[in-house]
Parts: C-alpha cells; sequence; structure tokens
C-alpha cells in the first residue's frame, strides 16, 4: 500500500472546511428551530472531528516512518527548517478558509510540537530495544 506523502496529507487536512462549509451551512440552516440547527450542527462538528482525528493518526503513522529514516540516517528528531516549511504552507492551503492565517499557524505549531514530542518518545523506545 502506498503511503501518501505528507503534503498531500496537509493539504487534506487544509481541506475538510472547504469539503464541508457548503453543506454545514445550508443544513443548518435549513431547520428553523434554534435546538435542532444547534445539534445539527453539533452532530457535523462531532463527525468532522472523527475524520480529523483520523487524519492525525494517518500523519502520525508518516511521522513514525519519519523518525525511522531519521533514526537509521543518524539524523536529529526536530528540523527547524522542514517545521517552518509546513506552517508556511498551512498558512497557504488556509487562505480560502475562515481562520485567519495567525491561528492556523498556532493549532499547527502544537501539532507539529506533539507529533515532533511523540516522535522523540518513538526514537529513545528503539534505542532502548536496539541496546538491548
Amino acid at each position: 500500500m502506498m503511503t501518501p506523502s505528507l503534503s498531500t496529507v496537509l493539504r487534506c487536512c487544509a481541506c475538510i472546511p472547504l469539503l464541508f462549509c457548503s453543506s454545514i451551512r445550508s443544513h443548518c440552516q435549513k431547520v428553523s428551530d434554534p435546538e435542532t440547527r444547534l445539534a445539527s450542527c453539533r452532530k457535523q462538528i462531532d463527525d468532522t472531528d472523527q475524520q480529523i482525528v483520523a487524519l492525525l493518526n494517518q500523519r502520525a503513522r508518516i511521522v513514525a516512518e519519519v523518525g525511522k529514516i531519521k533514526h537509521e540516517a543518524h539524523l536529529p528528531v526536530a528540523a527547524p527548517a522542514r517545521e517552518q516549511q509546513v506552517l508556511d504552507q498551512i498558512v497557504q492551503f488556509g487562505d480560502a478558509g475562515p481562520l485567519p492565517p495567525d491561528r492556523l499557524r498556532r493549532i499547527y505549531q502544537t501539532v507539529i510540537k506533539e507529533m515532533r514530542a511523540w516522535e522523540e518518545g518513538l526514537s529513545q523506545d528503539s534505542e532502548g530495544k536496539s541496546a538491548k
């Protein structure tokens, strides 16, 4: 099975709001009762969150593979230039959305920070196993 590139995954993450924007707006506005509209919108948020979690897990699998490659090549986990490139791309990917670029950047700074910490943990686990 072919694993999608990181840029493909990031483009998919950036497109989530675009995929659902028109259907969310129309579905939430069709019902006149505020409680029903709110429940409908919350259901759509839950569905979207489920998709985001699936994409984050897909990203984590890719990060694990990148970590293996870095470990084999004796490269550091942190790659500040690459992280900056990802953040710059995220801002570009999000141009069409309602979230301001600074918020997207902060969200992805957190994603990158958590993925890096997780990758470091995997690397340490791998080193511990190879030392045995």
